[in-house]
């Protein structure tokens, strides 16, 4: 009822109108009118759900309903949705992969930029993967004041490289749902336009230090719907986020209209 009543209120519907709503009912069938309102607000069949991109107004609503019903999903789990840090506002709707840093246009930003992808690269060397040549490049770099935009822009585009799949991408690819969770709304442009393994660390770091994290956030980052076989902790693949995808559909599957033609 908690989870139920809040994600009701956090989208938006009045909580008179929801006091309203028990006048007369037992409990189960409160719940049931609870279920009811929640799959109008919804109001997605599958394919429509596995359409959803960051400019689709439905798309912050799935997964905030994702987060709640992972959650439901786990009865003797004392863990509950923060409603509170939801109504604060500390979190929005980011990409988890961000392939470009093309909002940044100042030189203390592209400084900070570098500065973070470095640390990700010196993993990659340590593990093995050729990117000591990049690394001199952001040295490089590093030490010209002010970085010039022509400079970080080329090496912007390779160490992007470096930290992606090689796997080609278009607009839509990196707007869809499967590349979109509820992250923390940091003042920081830089981080928000960072690839996976830099959110990664910074998403790790604040769990550890007692943070908020929505349940599936922390799962994202954590590669908890990725097949054991794919874990490549450093890179957002398309197998992670077609298996991330796979993982709300199903989550949400009691909420999902059916497609026009099929049985409830």
């Amino acid at each position: 009822m908690f989870h139920k009543v809040g994600f009701l209120t956090a989208d938006g519907v009045p909580l008179p109108a929801l006091v309203a709503a028990t006048h007369g009912k037992r409990k189960k069938a409160f719940e049931a009118d609870l279920d009811n309102m929640i799959r109008r607000r919804l109001m997605l069949t599958e394919n429509e759900l596995r359409d959803l991109t960051y400019q689709d107004s439905k798309t912050n609503r799935t997964l905030l309903l994702a987060n709640v019903q992972s959650i439901l999903e786990h009865p003797h789990s004392n863990e509950r949705y923060s409603f509170a840090e939801h109504a604060f506002g500390s979190w929005s709707l980011e990409h988890i992969h961000a392939q470009n840093a093309e909002p940044l246009t100042k030189a203390d930003q592209w400084d900070s930029w570098l500065r973070l992808h470095r640390e990700v690269l010196v993993r990659l060397s340590g593990a093995g993967f050729k990117v000591d040549d990049l690394l001199d490049r952001i040295d490089e770099v590093l030490s010209s004041v002010p970085i010039a935009q022509d400079d970080f822009r080329s090496l912007e585009h390779d160490v992007v490289q470096a930290l992606s799949t090689h796997e080609e991408l278009g607009d839509d690819d990196e707007h869809a749902i499967a590349n979109l969770a509820l992250l923390d709304r940091v003042d920081n442009s830089v981080l928000n336009n960072s690839v996976f393994a830099v959110k990664r660390s910074h998403i790790l770091e604040r769990d550890r230090g007692g943070s908020y994290i929505p349940v599936c956030t922390r799962n994202v980052f954590l590669k908890y719907y990725s097949p054991a076989d794919e874990h490549q902790m450093l890179f957002w693949s398309s197998t992670d986020r077609a298996c991330y995808v796979d993982e709300i559909v199903r989550v949400l599957h009691p909420y999902l209209t059916p497609e026009e033609g099929t049985d409830a």
